[in-house]
């Protein structure tokens, strides 16, 4: 009766190295399809970056013992021959192995060729988690090593300015924040807020959202619709293995600047002869929103979009002492006095036209 060779048989003279050869390079191919993985499309940043870390260790273990067993040559267990590697996953790991002749080339790079998935596994892979929000951590040491690491990045990291001020914000809303991690800002007034104009905000808003250092947090208790609650992140501190898809966001609203000056809100009145009482308020009464607006871009074009945006017209006190009330955004320290001058003169006179007295 013939009894199978064994490796641990030491009677049998069986040449371990074929052996040795097959098992540390798939070894070496699972690592490889680990980064497969990471460099899916739909794997998440920290899934991505935590499989790349992982498989990076084990390839640098592996590649020497593979070029031993293979007798490659030393060469090509240097770092920088099999690096990519762990970049470029199986495809990386074929030109490699065809570069210093180690095994089937082709062969080994179909890892990075799968198969695709069943509907039910590709939903099964989207599937996430809900984002993990940090309370208000005892003493704050939490809150204090995140204040620490991310200024110490703002001191150094290449941002745009909108993008320091828009991080320094949120900082500032971190202190009186219920969440260690997480402030709420405005979507209307941010941008007055950082002194930015809304582009400006959108723009570092994307930066500090791609460069992972904010993200969005959807879900959080309290948080109406105008507002945006926003996680600091720091690395290896509080990274989100499912972060929320990153949105374009809509910021400030029509008149916050003018030519980049932030501007205040105001409603003037602007008294008319009373004699145009009467004429007035039949014409009101009839009056389509068209023709009130036309109004409207009439005094609008006599104050100059560069001094203030006019925002709504209408006729009050009736017929015997009848004014307008004027809705707009006006520069800061903008007399008051000059600008209801300028709508007394203007608005007379384009109601005279279309009233008949």
């Amino acid at each position: 009766m013939m009894r199978a060779m064994s490796l641990f048989d030491g009677t049998a003279h069986f040449n371990p190295l074929p052996w040795l050869q097959e098992k540390t390079l798939k070894a070496l191919e699972d690592a490889a399809r680990l980064v497969d993985l990471a460099n899916e499309p739909d794997t998440t940043p920290w899934y991505a970056k935590t499989l790349k870390e992982r498989a990076t260790a084990l390839i640098v273990r592996l590649a020497p013992v593979v070029v031993y067993v293979h007798g490659a040559g030393k060469e090509a267990a240097n770092q920088e021959e099999w690096q990519g590697i762990a970049r470029g996953g199986s495809f990386a790991l074929g030109a490699w192995c065809k570069r210093w002749d180690i095994a089937n080339p082709a062969a080994v790079a179909l890892g990075a060729l799968a198969e695709e998935r069943e509907e039910a596994e590709a939903d099964e892979k989207a599937l996430t988690a809900e984002q993990p929000i940090a309370e208000a951590s005892p003493g704050g040491g939490r809150r204090l090593s995140i204040y620490g690491a991310v200024t110490g990045t703002l001191i150094h990291a290449d941002l745009s300015e909108p993008a320091r001020r828009l991080m320094l914000w949120v900082l500032s809303r971190l202190w009186l924040s219920e969440h260690d991690d997480t402030a709420v800002v405005s979507r209307r007034f941010l941008p007055g807020d950082i002194g930015c104009s809304a582009e400006d905000t959108a723009a570092a808003y994307r930066m500090l959202s791609e460069r992972r250092m904010l993200e969005r947090v959807d879900g959080l208790k309290g948080v109406g619709p105008d507002s945006l609650a926003l996680r600091v992140i720091v690395e290896g501190l509080n990274e989100s293995k499912h972060p929320a898809e990153f949105r374009e966001e809509t910021f400030g609203f029509p008149g916050q600047f003018i030519d980049g000056k932030p501007t205040i809100a105001n409603i003037l009145t602007v008294p008319l002869p009373e004699h145009l009482g009467a004429a007035l308020a039949r014409w009101f009464g009839r009056a389509t929103d068209d023709e009130t607006g036309a109004l409207a871009k009439h005094l609008q074009a006599v104050l100059d979009a560069g001094r203030a945006l006019v925002e709504k017209v209408e006729l009050r006190g009736g017929t015997d002492t009848p004014f307008l009330s004027v809705r707009l955004r006006q520069l800061m320290g903008d007399s008051d006095e000059d600008l209801r001058r300028v709508l007394v003169h203007a608005a007379e006179a384009w109601l005279r036209t279309r009233v008949v007295t």
